[in-house]
């Protein structure tokens, strides 16, 4: 169930995000009909010829967007899982604008658009003429002096990914669904009667905050029903009810947990978006060994300097304290005399205590039950009760168990955990004010001077996802550049122009660390779609002045003055696209919704990459034309030369 919701926000998300895709390609194509009409063109040759010029461009755009999310679409693993309905959303969202935008657009606008100057049209156009000023003016500043500019621009992009420490990296976001878990360790050798009066003690607490809705409690919850561990579940009120989201409201029971952290471990975490993927903290580090005792001198090493960072909160291991158990060991010389076998004693103490001999059934309601033999509960106390057993001798005369065995109480593990085929021990701890990032950091910062000799180590659960999302992406994004690469160089039959678009490219990541560090979100595998989104968009803006460029060029312009022509004509259409796709945004970067923590982050990245790359493509964009635009020409007179 989980899985499938998962897959309808992801499809959500898609959705939200191709309505801007959409709005783009129809945007330029009408702009561009609109602006053959106010040349004096009729509708249909407007709609002709305009639709016809933008053909080429649209091609390009659609053929840069697939680029980047048909790479999304066959990721492997839980990232690949994750974002498949996201990807093929918005792939066939492309296609679908493509299409619409070359036929129905166009068929549309020779009908409906005509040439008029309304009252909106008269309050925005002085801000678009002095725009146009402002930028021309801007634009032949930095074309004669490009080389300043590509140098300013560079540091910029250095100092923006110096931001990265400071913004911190994660695999998921937390998110307030709402929801929590309270996990509970009594003393091993805990009664189960104990156990539930110490566990409704703190649930009774909980119930008591005016943000619990109401809770469940579980004892022996987990696969080995150990009745010393305790589960209970909080559902809170609403998220509009409350003053305090989920996070805030863990972390203030966690403190109100103290008192009771005396003779019980208690820890307060968020049930995870993706289930199987660990704990349910998302810090997560297993130690391997072969010696047990290396193993316990690694966790109390690792355990005390989790403990020096703030921002490790609730540190746990798998490594439960020992279980204590009574040794009944038989005297041999005794049992031999009475001729009692050591089998025999042990039949007679399971039959007594533990159910395990069925004598019978019987029917009722079309149902069997079985009927088994034992001790009544008062019978089976103590060690007396033992002791009082009696067994047959070879004779035919019934002994005590009192002369035939002796009781020793000792220690045991009650699991012994393997990972790798080695012993482990894994060691969990939650985060609060700390990016799943910075934990694994701190951690690698000190680690191999904490671990005995031939105590391995490995990062798991969620810190393991976020190590191997970012090695997916950076093949995704590698595959995307080569992709559109080749797909930009097929079209323009050139391999320096697909450089100049492709520059653009990282200019978002400006915007995107900005963004960021601004708002106190960290990196995560949601701004990684994001990302992948910028690529194409920022492409689209670079496609557009390129390809009106080529055409002024062609038509014998110099290219200084094809780049200011390209940037008069291209402005507002890149401004439109640029405002259409910030306010598509808009809902998920405001949003305070269910799931809003996890949307908000990729909507934000997105918003201030659009911004900068806006910026920074109408400009940079044309200086690099005019930098490499000679040995372009130089190349393309080589391969004509060779044809």
């Amino acid at each position: 169930m989980r899985s499938n919701s998962t897959s309808f926000k992801e499809l959500i998300i898609g959705l939200t995000l191709a309505i801007g895709i959409i709005i783009d390609d129809a945007i330029v194509v009408i702009e561009n009909i609109y602006k053959k009409m106010e040349e004096g063109r009729e509708k249909y040759e407007a709609a002709y010829e305009g639709t016809k010029e933008m053909a080429f461009t649209i091609l390009a755009i659609s053929a840069m967007l697939l680029a980047v999310f048909i790479p999304v679409s066959f990721m492997s693993g839980i990232v690949g899982k994750f974002f498949e309905s996201f990807a093929m959303t918005v792939g066939f969202a492309i296609i679908i604008s493509y299409t619409i935008a070359l036929s129905f657009i166009p068929s549309l606008s020779a009908r409906v658009l005509h040439k008029g100057e309304s009252r909106f049209y008269n309050l925005t156009e002085p801000l678009f003429k002095f725009l146009e000023r402002i930028y021309e003016k801007t634009l032949k500043l930095v074309l004669n002096f490009k080389i300043i500019t590509f140098v300013l621009v560079l540091i910029m992009f250095f100092a923006s990914l110096s931001l990265f420490p400071k913004i911190g990296m994660d695999f998921i976001p937390k998110e307030d669904k709402g929801e929590f878990e309270i996990k509970i360790k009594a003393d091993s050798g805990v009664s189960l009667e104990e156990m539930i009066r110490k566990s409704k003690t703190v649930e009774d607490l909980v119930r008591k905050s005016p943000f619990v809705e109401y809770t469940t409690l579980s004892v022996g919850y987990n696969a080995t029903r150990e009745k010393h561990k305790a589960l209970i579940y909080v559902k809170l009120t609403d998220k509009k009810k409350r003053e305090l989201n989920q996070e805030r409201i863990v972390q203030d029971f966690r403190q109100a947990f103290e008192p009771f952290k005396k003779d019980m471990f208690i820890t307060a975490s968020a049930i995870p978006n993706i289930k199987g993927a660990g704990a349910s903290v998302p810090y997560q580090i297993v130690l391997k060994s072969d010696s047990f005792e290396d193993l316990n001198i690694a966790k109390k090493n690792l355990v005390e300097y989790l403990a020096k960072k703030k921002g490790f909160v609730d540190i746990d291991t798998d490594l439960d304290d020992s279980k204590p158990q009574i040794d009944i060991n038989i005297l041999r010389e005794n049992a031999s005399q009475f001729g009692v076998s050591a089998s025999e004693i042990a039949q007679a103490i399971s039959i007594a205590f533990s159910s395990d001999l069925e004598v019978s059934y019987f029917e009722e309601s079309g149902k069997q039950y079985n009927i088994t033999l034992r001790f009544s509960d008062e019978n089976r106390v103590s060690l007396e009760d033992i002791k009082k057993l009696q067994v047959r001798t070879k004779d035919g005369r019934l002994v005590y168990l009192d002369g035939l065995v002796t009781f020793t109480n000792s220690q045991t593990l009650g699991a012994v955990n393997h990972f790798d085929r080695q012993r482990e021990v894994t060691i969990f701890a939650d985060l609060f004010g700390l990016d799943l990032g910075g934990a694994v950091n701190y951690t690698k910062a000190e680690i191999e001077n904490l671990l005995p000799k031939g105590v391995e180590y490995r990062f798991t659960g969620f810190a393991e996802e976020m190590v191997k999302t970012g090695q997916a992406f950076g093949a995704a994004i590698g595959l995307s550049v080569i992709i559109m690469f080749i797909i930009l160089a097929i079209l323009y039959e050139s391999l320096i122009q697909p450089i100049i678009i492709m520059v653009a490219l990282p200019l978002s990541i400006i915007g995107v660390m900005l963004a960021l560090y601004i708002s106190g979100l960290q990196f995560s595998l949601f701004v990684m779609i994001g990302f992948m989104l910028l690529m194409g968009m920022v492409g689209k803006n670079a496609v557009l002045l390129v390809d009106f460029a080529n055409h002024a060029v062609d038509g014998g312009k110099r290219v200084d003055e094809a780049l200011i022509e390209a940037g008069e004509k291209r402005l507002r259409p890149i401004l439109m696209t640029t405002v259409a796709m910030v306010f598509a945004m808009l809902p998920l970067a405001l949003g305070s919704g269910l799931g809003s923590e996890t949307k908000a982050p990729m909507a934000i990245s997105i918003i201030g990459g659009l911004l900068s790359s806006m910026v920074l493509t109408l400009l940079v964009v044309p200086v690099i034309y005019k930098m490499i635009s000679p040995f372009d020409i130089w190349l393309k007179k080589f391969y004509k030369s060779k044809g």
